[in-house]
């Protein structure tokens, strides 16, 4: 919110989670469509994402709207309270703390909760429109997130089932992955099928799959979210310790 605390799962966050992997998955085809042009991509693209998402011209195709909401929260002081000893965990979320009294200045919404969205596509909405916001909705759901500091770790989502009326054609997407061999095949079923598969991303100026892209699936598997940060934070910790001059946090470029 814009007092910067947690009260609810907000549909602007969610939009613009869902416009964030549409990018992502998507502008490896429009540089295809460019002929290798990033900046007419960038065009292309964000005509489209305001077809899609909405903008100064006009709404979107779809309306969303979260109809179930998390409603228990962490107080801001108890949120590293819970992570004593974990210093993987805390690193992950660097930044967030005073630096003095080690307390956040904001709360959070509590784990293990969950929320649920509706989506409604508008009669204009043609079926190529529709797959592209299921598949933004699924990447997503199954590596995405909400919050601050959701690039490591802080806030991950899970996408526990999706479901369709009236949307014949949506049915091969709707299957959610249960097991780790399932959800790898899921990850690789959405990249595969985009044009990031074929289009060389080193240039890309946004951030944006392509087919250099690796995704790497952790054996960790012991269903608790801060032991799991905790043992990515420690690893992370350690790679960073190999930059400049050995010292934790050493030059972003030799870290990269």
């Amino acid at each position: 919110g814009a007092d910067k605390q947690a009260s609810r799962i907000r549909e602007t966050s969610i939009k613009g989670g869902l416009a964030f992997w549409w990018r992502a998955l998507n502008y490896a085809c429009f540089v295809e469509k460019e002929s290798g042009n990033l900046i007419n991509a960038l065009t292309s693209m964000k005509k489209e994402e305001c077809a899609l998402f909405g903008g100064p011209d006009g709404q979107g195709v779809f309306l969303l709207k979260v109809i179930e909401t998390p409603t228990g929260n962490l107080p801001a002081k108890e949120i590293f309270a819970k992570t004593e000893g974990f210093e993987g965990t805390k690193y992950l979320g660097y930044g967030l703390a005073k630096a003095r009294e080690g307390e956040l200045p904001r709360n959070a919404i509590k784990h293990d909760q969950e929320f649920k969205l509706q989506v409604i596509f508008r009669p204009s909405a043609g079926s190529v429109h529709i797959v592209q916001i299921i598949q933004s909705l699924k990447v997503f759901g199954l590596i995405g997130g909400l919050g601050s500091r959701v690039r490591r770790g802080w806030g991950s989502i899970a996408l526990k089932g999706m479901k369709t009326e009236n949307i014949e054609i949506m049915e091969p997407l709707t299957s959610v992955p249960e097991t780790p061999e399932e959800y790898k095949k899921s990850i690789k079923s959405l990249i595969k099928n985009a044009c990031c598969s074929r289009v060389a991303g080193k240039d890309f100026p946004v951030t944006a799959f392509a087919k250099e892209t690796c995704v790497y699936v952790g054996k960790n598997n012991n269903g608790d979210a801060l032991k799991t940060l905790n043992q990515l934070g420690k690893g992370f910790l350690r790679y960073r310790a190999r930059g400049k001059g050995g010292k934790v946090g050493g030059d972003r470029k030799s870290t990269r």
